[in-house]
């Protein structure tokens, strides 16, 4: 798909944004309108993979169940069968793990508003009774006045749901390693903790540039996540202060019940701490 001219319903593929591994990001023009959004579609091999379709579908259904300024809006689904594609709202910014690589200085000069504006798209997904499961810097797009987007509902499911128990069926972990929570790694019913915890290992990479965890093979990295504590923010960043270094750990609890039991409780308690010890410049 790689032809400017390709249409799809109504839909012309003008721009690739980018390729994964199971699908691809077009800006894509209403033939009609005029209009610009960011069209979501399937790879070929991906499209004949039953679940893949249904990874889809679901962000599809989940997606354009949720209208908020921090989470990029999902208008229309089609099931095509051999490219179905979803429209979304086109938000024209690279996602946050691109811009820590980059080192890019709106990571930490803005990163009090990414972090909240990311806190309250979380917090409105929970109210709406589901957990995102998936929370991790490539599914946050920051522009570079900081303003964010919450994107890839794939894995999101009701909280006390049954998505969990189709996902088991398939023998594999379902959720990025390295910022999966322990419950989620064992497989057990997650609610809106798995999110924080997720969130906190977001906001350890966002401050230090890596993730809290490393390893040398997908099982070392999960044992990890399940038993060490990770080191603290400090050892690799001491311009942020204790007080946020603290509340990190927090975050990172294994134990669901110790870390904050909501994203509003932790907004709050994030809006009482101090970021920095010193506040960034452009030069750093």
């Amino acid at each position: 798909m790689s032809d400017d001219a390709v249409i799809l319903n109504g839909y012309r593929l003008v721009n690739l944004i980018q390729t994964g591994q199971h699908s691809q990001i077009w800006e894509a023009e209403d033939v009609y309108s005029g209009r610009r959004y960011a069209l979501k579609v399937l790879l070929p091999e991906a499209a004949r993979d039953p679940l893949h379709r249904r990874l889809l579908a679901n962000e599809a259904k989940v997606g354009m169940q949720l209208s908020h300024p921090y989470i990029v809006k999902t208008y229309k689904y089609f099931p095509d069968k051999e490219a179905p594609h979803l429209i979304m709202e086109l938000f024209p910014s690279v996602n946050l793990a691109v811009r820590i690589i980059r080192k890019h200085p709106v990571v930490h000069q803005q990163a009090r508003k990414i972090i909240e504006q990311a806190a309250s798209a979380l917090d409105y997904l929970h109210e709406k009774g589901f957990v995102h499961k998936d929370v991790k810097p490539t599914n946050l797009l920051v522009a570079g006045s900081g303003d964010v987007r919450l994107i890839d509902f794939a894995l999101a499911e009701r909280m006390g749901g049954f998505l969990a128990g189709l996902f088991r069926r398939s023998r594999k972990v379902q959720g990025t390693r390295s910022y999966m929570a322990p419950e989620q790694i064992r497989g057990q019913r997650v609610d809106q903790r798995a999110d924080i915890y997720s969130f906190g290992c977001t906001i350890y990479e966002m401050l230090t540039g890596r993730p809290p965890f490393r390893a040398d093979s997908p099982a070392a990295l999960l044992y990890k996540q399940i038993h060490e504590k990770p080191r603290p923010v400090r050892t690799f960043n001491p311009n942020v202060t204790e007080l946020m270094d603290n509340l990190v750990m927090q975050l990172l609890e294994k134990d669901p019940a110790k870390r904050p039991q909501s994203m509003r409780e932790f907004l709050q308690m994030f809006q009482k701490v101090a970021l920095w010890v010193k506040e960034p410049t452009a030069a750093e």
